[in-house]
């Protein structure tokens, strides 16, 4: 705190690392609110009512505050005016954390990416290649050169991460050994700056765009540059997200080919600086093996199956015999290109069922079905997931929020983050929501103006503001990193007040036409 009116005060609130997922799921499943959200202020009672600890510090006029990685902190200014200066630090031991665990539960709530951590690695792979290689030039050994070893570990740290991304984003189709259909964006320069235009994670190689869908507000009748069609990220295109029309194709920002290079080039590095550096330089590999995913997901070469389906398929339906599996589902029609259809088993199953009876992500059933034609690989996946089914009931320390733990499995990291993580608020208002989301918002209660005296009028739904929440008096609540949040209210007690509200509305317009009242801010439609 660097200046203060009125003797003001901050409090902090605050949870160590290894609560961070205790956190999540006690806003998810108590609270029922989203914690990265940011739009919950958690109130005192809430607090108490924490099973993990919640530490507590009054900041003043020159103190300093350091905040753990992943922590969730809330603060609350008293008395006068104060001003903060803070500083965010990202350490390559941070950056594991962040792509394994914080990156596909942004995908999934929809909040925006802030610091292109998939560039961030690349980059500082390219930085520290450098620095390595200038200290092995003329063979010297590397023991006359305090940092080399550091310099070694964390490069290997970041190769594993690096060769994570490209696995993921990888064209090539393992299992027929062709390159997936895909347009290369040609460019002087590198393209910066793109976004999934659903959630909000920063593009860094493979993406799906819509050059019919223009994400931007203000349409042209030329061909929309880079950028302004719509466009999202291989993590939301195999969640089922989508532009309305569901026409999207297989894009590239760079030459995966250039970034294999890269790769390659580090490696060499540290295999020359391994070979020449002495036996104690060997422990360094030994903890660093725990960073190398056990089954990194394919997750572009997922969406290039679904895209091959939606393009053979396209007017296609078929039905879902989902009541085989669960008694309390009817068979429905679904398209034909989100169905997966096990034919030893003569028996199909739309996507978003296999997730709830199987608990087999989108991603890997369109990779388990693509395998052969016989549906082999599909038919043992699904009958072996039958058997070993995995409760949900487990934390969400599966999903790896817990600091020092080992990247998840890739393809039951997605299967876990889709079940625990259904509420999303998407970016743009143009979507089409996929088979596993829940919007966050929706209308909270209905009023009539003032002055009104009857007749057909049909009121506009007031959607929830996610500004900061009203001050209390002497009290304002900021948010620095996590949480702007209002005061917990009963969502069960205010929708059953707006659905009364509702059916009072529908039975006084039984006599006059049926309306459709849009809302503008969200544009979600209400039938009557």
């Amino acid at each position: 705190m660097v200046h203060t009116e009125q003797a003001g005060s901050s409090s902090w609130f605050m949870t160590s690392t290894e609560s961070s997922a205790h956190a999540s799921e006690y806003f998810a499943k108590q609270l029922r609110h989203v914690l990265d959200h940011e739009t919950h202020f958690v109130s005192p009672q809430d607090l108490e009512n924490a099973a993990f600890p919640i530490y507590y510090y009054e900041q003043r006029l020159g103190d300093c505050i350091i905040i753990p990685p992943r922590s969730c902190h809330q603060v609350v200014n008293h008395g006068g005016i104060t001003i903060k200066m803070s500083w965010s630090r990202l350490l390559v031991q941070d950056l594991p954390a962040a792509l394994y665990s914080e990156l596909p539960l942004y995908q999934r709530v929809c909040r925006r990416e802030t610091y292109a951590i998939k560039s961030v690695i690349r980059e500082s792979l390219k930085e520290r290649t450098i620095a390595l290689q200038s200290v092995h030039q003329g063979q010297q050994s590397t023991t006359s050169v305090p940092n080399s070893h550091t310099l070694a570990e964390e490069l290997q740290l970041l190769v594993f991460l690096h060769q994570t991304t490209l696995q993921e984003e990888r064209p090539l189709m393992i299992s027929t050994g062709k390159m997936a259909p895909f347009i290369q964006i040609e460019a002087e320069e590198e393209p910066e700056g793109l976004f999934c235009d659903f959630c909000g994670a920063d593009i860094f190689n493979a993406f799906f765009e819509c050059q019919s869908c223009i994400a931007s507000h203000d349409s042209t009748e030329t061909e929309p540059s880079l950028g302004e069609a719509y466009c999202v990220c291989p993590r939301c295109y195999i969640d089922g997200r989508s532009c309305p029309c569901e026409r999207m194709k297989p894009m590239l920002l760079r030459n995966p080919a250039l970034l294999r290079a890269e790769l390659d080039s580090a490696l060499r590095v540290l295999d020359l600086h391994f070979s020449i550096s002495d036996s104690t330089a060997e422990a360094v590999k030994a903890p660093l093996l725990k960073y190398k995913s056990r089954n990194i997901a394919s997750i572009f070469e997922a969406g290039n199956r679904l895209y091959q389906r939606r393009e053979h398929q396209a007017e296609k339906d078929r039905m879902c015999s989902v009541s085989r599996k669960l008694k309390n589902k009817a068979n429905h029609r679904v398209l034909a290109s989100s169905v997966i259809h096990c034919s030893k088993c003569h028996a199909a199953t739309c996507l978003t069922h296999i997730l709830e009876i199987y608990r087999i992500h989108a991603g890997e059933a369109l990779l388990r079905d693509s395998d052969d034609e016989t549906s082999t690989s599909w038919h043992k996946r699904h009958i072996a997931a039958s058997k070993n089914a995995v409760t949900t009931s487990s934390s969400a320390e599966n999903i790896t929020r817990v600091a020092g733990a080992a990247p998840p499995d890739g393809l039951f990291s997605l299967a876990q983050s889709a079940k625990l993580f259904k509420r999303c608020k998407p970016l743009s208002q143009d979507f089409s929501l996929g088979w596993y989301d829940t919007l966050s918002v929706r209308p909270r209660r209905v009023r009539r103006p003032a002055g009104y005296s009857g007749g057909a009028y049909l009121p506009a739904l007031q959607m929830p503001s996610s500004s900061v929440a009203e001050p209390r008096p002497e009290t304002s609540v900021e948010d620095h990193c996590t949480h702007d949040m209002k005061e917990p209210q009963s969502e069960d007690t205010e929708q059953d007040q707006l659905d009364a509200e509702l059916h009072a509305m529908k039975e006084e317009r039984s006599s006059s036409t049926a309306g459709v009242q849009q809302d503008r801010g969200s544009k979600r439609k209400i039938a009557f």
